[in-house]
C-alpha cells in the first residue's frame, strides 16, 4: 500500500488530564475515549476532520502525509505533561517518559484542525426556513427551485441586488404561468413564513455563550433580509455579509474575500456552515474550514457541530 492509499487514521495516547489543555487548544476535530477499560491512565484520541480541505499541507500548499503528530500535537502535549507530572496521583512510572505517540499516516479525508474562533452561518435553510407543515403542496411546488442544485438566473440576480422584486415576480409569473395576484400572494407568504430552525437556534445560543464570534454569509434579497433581521435570534451575530448589499453571491470568490477582510478573520480559525456543497468548496479554497448542513437532518447536523465545538 502506498502512502496515498493508506487509510489509517492517526491516534495519540496520553496520560489522563495531562495534555488536555493542549487538545482543548485545538478544540475541533478531536474525539476522546478510553483506550482500554482496564487502564484508565491512558486515553485514545482520534484526530478526524470535516468537509473540505486537508489540514496538513507543506510549504507549497500540497497535502503532506509525512507530517506526523509529533510535529503537530506532541510538543504541546509534552509541555502539559511536564507541567502535570508532579501531581501526586501520577505514579512515577507513568510520568512524561511514558507518553508516546503511535505513528500513523493521516487519511486524506481526515483533517487536523486548529482551534476555531469564528463560526459563519448561511441563513436560508440553515438558520431560517419555512415550516413545510404550514405550506400547501402547490406553494411548495411554486418555490421548488430553491432546492435545485443551481438557482435560476432570475433569482440569483434578485439575491445579488441587481433585479428588483417586481422584475423577479414578472419572471416567476412567466415561468409558472400564473397570475400576478397569485405570485404576489405567494412571495409575501414566502417571506412571512420564515422562522428560526430550532436546532440551529439552540446551537447559536450555545456557541454565543461559549464565546465564539458568529457571522452571517448569505445569498439574500433585501425584502427577505429586512424581515429576518427583526428576529431576536439575529442579534447573536457579530457581523454579516449579505449578497444584495454587496452585489456578489456565493460561490463567487469576492463575497468570501469581503467576509474575511471586513472582519479580519483568519481562514484557519473560521468555520462555515452552509447547505450547498458548491458554497463550501468555494470557501475551502480560501482555507476556511467547512461543514455541510443537511436539510433532512437539521438536529443531527447541529449536534455534530456542537460536539466538535462545545
Amino acid at each position: 500500500m502506498t502512502k496515498s492509499e493508506d487509510r489509517t487514521p492517526r491516534f495519540v495516547v496520553l496520560q489522563p488530564r495531562a495534555g488536555e489543555s493542549a487538545l482543548r487548544h485545538f478544540g475541533l476535530g478531536i474525539s476522546a475515549r478510553t483506550a482500554d477499560p482496564d487502564r484508565t491512565d491512558h486515553r485514545q484520541v482520534q484526530v478526524f476532520g470535516l468537509h473540505g480541505i486537508p489540514a496538513l499541507r507543506d510549504r507549497h500548499g500540497r497535502y503532506d502525509a509525512e507530517r506526523d503528530v509529533e510535529q503537530d500535537v506532541k510538543q504541546d502535549v509534552e509541555r502539559d505533561v511536564e507541567r502535570d507530572a508532579a501531581r501526586p496521583f501520577l505514579p512515577a512510572d507513568r510520568r512524561p517518559a511514558d507518553l508516546f505517540t503511535r505513528r500513523c499516516s493521516i487519511a486524506p479525508g481526515f483533517h487536523y484542525l486548529c482551534r476555531m474562533k469564528n463560526i459563519v452561518f448561511d441563513l436560508g435553510g440553515v438558520v431560517f426556513a419555512r415550516d413545510v407543515q404550514k405550506c400547501t403542496p402547490d406553494f411548495i411546488r411554486f418555490f421548488d427551485f430553491v432546492r435545485a442544485p443551481e438557482m435560476p438566473g432570475f433569482w440569483e440576480e434578485y439575491d445579488r441586488g441587481t433585479r428588483s422584486l417586481d422584475e423577479t415576480k414578472e419572471a416567476m409569473c412567466s415561468i409558472r404561468g400564473c397570475t400576478r395576484e397569485k405570485c404576489d400572494a405567494y412571495v409575501q407568504q414566502a417571506i412571512a413564513l420564515q422562522e428560526p430552525v430550532k436546532p440551529t437556534e439552540r446551537l447559536l445560543g450555545d456557541l454565543k455563550s461559549a464565546g465564539y464570534k458568529l457571522y452571517v454569509l448569505s445569498n439574500m434579497s433585501k425584502e427577505f433580509i429586512a424581515f429576518l433581521r427583526r428576529f431576536p435570534l439575529y442579534g447573536h451575530f457579530d457581523g454579516e455579509v449579505i449578497s444584495c448589499e454587496e452585489q456578489t453571491v456565493k460561490p463567487e470568490p469576492r463575497i468570501y474575500r469581503i467576509l474575511l477582510d471586513r472582519y479580519g478573520l483568519a481562514p484557519e480559525e473560521t468555520l462555515f456552515f452552509d447547505d450547498r456543497p458548491a458554497n463550501l468548496e468555494a470557501a475551502a479554497r480560501f482555507g476556511i474550514r467547512t461543514r455541510l448542513f443537511r436539510h433532512g437532518e437539521p438536529e443531527a447536523s447541529c449536534d455534530e457541530l456542537r460536539k466538535m465545538l462545545l
